[in-house]
């Protein structure tokens, strides 16, 4: 991939896709990937702008924009973000997918329901591939990306390799279950870092914002997560510091309850590896990049009562673990809990029952008390509990280390010439290997029927006309320089913006840090936060003093 311009971005789903993404583009050496992308995932990528070569707000669901924007880069990096993977299919740039809740996904379809639509997006003309992707939910789409990306990497847990295999036998052998998508080298070296913060709560509560929870919509978790640490600070006499990780909210905030620091707010990702690496009694919900990091840098985690569906998902797939001895969950309450196996109706009543926790000091204190039970179990655990706890978890995330996988990535594209590159929407030819494109086309053979009933073979009346490459992009080989066979085009600059745009947010170089603006620290009230929705764009606030690092 030497020498080639690669386009990144990440589902904007919490900040686990956004640091799944931090940590694969860390992999990529000299090479500089320019972030694209919204939400929260773009806010995440601002503060930890260093990674990255340039930073924009874009929406891959402008399809039309996403096609000419794909068109600009020599391949692309997707982490759980189908649109992209889209774009780059129909338009022949090599695109890796990468996902970590590959054995989550739930299906409304046969999966070979899906591999129909796949070929269909794959080889189909602009209207039945655009007509086939839209009727799939999205994780049939996250399912379906599998299928039709150059590469695709799944982190391990269980339901992947059986996913995977089942793939396998429907001809899509391009999936690989990975290790912890975490850059583990500079993890590593971070473990056990000293002095030990055995006196400060760290709480992990992500970044809270998705498509179907914010802040200012649902936002009773973190409210009533916000009281017990309140709680905690008054009560407790065995922390000096709480630090609460989180982009539920616009600012960060610092202040002190008695003899302890409370900070809260969006903490940049080394800094915030550095802090869970010297041990701190630390707590998150069962989100997937939280506990592989924690893995890798050797701190147990207590669990945090769920945030949404997947949170859930994640939990009964640790039972029998050390983790589930340490989990904190709102069936402590001893209220009826009636959680549907459904993505969006499970987090929303997961969030309802957050709401409800709010509204009622009795089920507040309940709540209060059931997590002061489970805190004080995780504390007293023993040096060999805590030993175990990261045993049991390394087991399940056994994988394929995902520097391995980022070292050989050429290799492995360069064996995928079966699969067919577009030059131009409606133009296929054999593929190349990354940052190669084709340098002749073909007419596509018709696509293989779909299934009946299957989404490929709904009826539509729409047509969208997807506009073609305006020239063709010819590689002489990795790392050289690239012609084009249009004339107009010799001496353009290629590979870094969208044709015709400008940069918006460039952050190079920026570390982005949070902070609570010019005039000072936030101070309110106990039980008062600012309800602010986080920023998605434009730059970042000016550091000021007293801010969370």
């Amino acid at each position: 991939m030497s020498g080639s311009s690669v386009l990144a971005s990440a589902q904007p789903f919490g900040f686990g896709p956004a640091a799944k993404l931090v940590a694969v583009v860390e992999h990529l050496g000299a090479v500089r990937a320019s972030f694209y992308g919204n939400g929260i995932a773009l806010r995440y990528a601002q503060v930890n702008g260093d990674h990255f070569d340039a930073v924009e707000e874009f929406d891959f669901s402008d399809l039309a924009a996403a096609l000419r924007l794909v068109g600009s880069f020599d391949c692309a990096l997707s982490v759980m973000e189908p649109q992209l993977v889209l774009a780059c299919v129909r338009r022949g740039v090599p695109v890796m997918f990468f996902d970590s809740l590959f054995g989550f996904w739930r299906l409304d379809h046969d999966l070979a329901d899906l591999a129909d639509v796949a070929r269909t997006v794959r080889d189909g003309d602009d209207a039945q591939a655009l007509a086939a992707f839209a009727g799939l939910s999205v994780h049939e789409s996250m399912v379906v990306s599998h299928m039709i990306a150059t590469r695709s990497y799944a982190q391990m847990f269980p339901g992947v390799a059986r996913r995977r295999d089942q793939l396998a036998e429907l001809g899509f052998d391009t999936v690989t279950a990975t290790g912890s998508m975490a850059n583990l080298a500079e993890i590593e070296h971070l473990r056990g870092l000293e002095p030990r913060l055995s006196r400060t709560l760290v709480l992990n509560l992500g970044g809270f914002t998705n498509a179907f929870l914010d802040y200012d919509r649902r936002g009773g978790y973190v409210d009533i997560l916000m009281a017990w640490t309140e709680h905690v600070a008054r009560t407790r006499d065995d922390f000096d510091e709480i630090v609460i990780c989180t982009g539920a909210f616009g600012d960060s905030v610092e202040r002190r309850i008695g003899n302890v620091a409370l900070r809260c707010g969006l903490v940049p990702h080394a800094e915030f590896l550095r802090l869970v690496a010297r041990r701190p009694v630390y707590l998150t919900p069962p989100g997937l990049t939280s506990l592989h990091e924690a893995v890798v840098l050797g701190t147990p985690a207590m669990l945090l009562p769920s945030q949404h569906h997947g949170h859930e998902f994640n939990r009964r797939s640790l039972d029998g673990t050390s983790a589930a001895r340490w989990s904190a969950s709102f069936d402590g309450l001893g209220i009826p809990v009636d959680l549907p196996d459904d993505d969006f109706r499970g987090t929303v009543a997961l969030a309802e029952l957050a709401d409800r926790i709010r509204a009622d000091e009795g089920l507040l204190a309940a709540f209060v008390a059931n997590m002061d039970r489970e805190l004080d179990a995780f504390v007293s655990r023993t040096d060999r509990d805590s030993d175990q706890w990261i045993t049991d978890l390394a087991a399940v995330f056994a994988g394929e280390p995902i520097a391995r996988v980022m070292a050989t990535i050429e290799e492995e594209a360069d064996g995928c010439s079966s699969r067919p590159v577009r030059t131009r929407v409606g133009d296929c030819v054999p593929a190349q290997g990354w940052g190669r494109r084709a340098t002749a086309s073909t007419t596509p053979a018709d696509p293989a029927p779909p299934r009946p009933g299957s989404p490929a073979a709904r009826p539509t009346t729409r047509r969208t006309v997807w506009p073609a490459r305006p020239a063709v992009r010819r590689r002489r080989g990795h790392g050289s320089r690239t012609a084009r066979t249009d004339p107009a085009a010799a001496g353009r600059p290629t590979g870094r913006r969208p044709p015709g745009g400008r940069r918006r947010g460039r952050t190079r170089g920026r570390r982005g840090r949070v902070g609570s603006g010019p005039h000072g620290p936030w101070a309110p009230p106990p039980g008062e936060w600012p309800r602010q929705r986080p920023r998605v764009g434009g730059p970042l606030p000016r550091p000021g003093p007293g801010r969370l690092r």
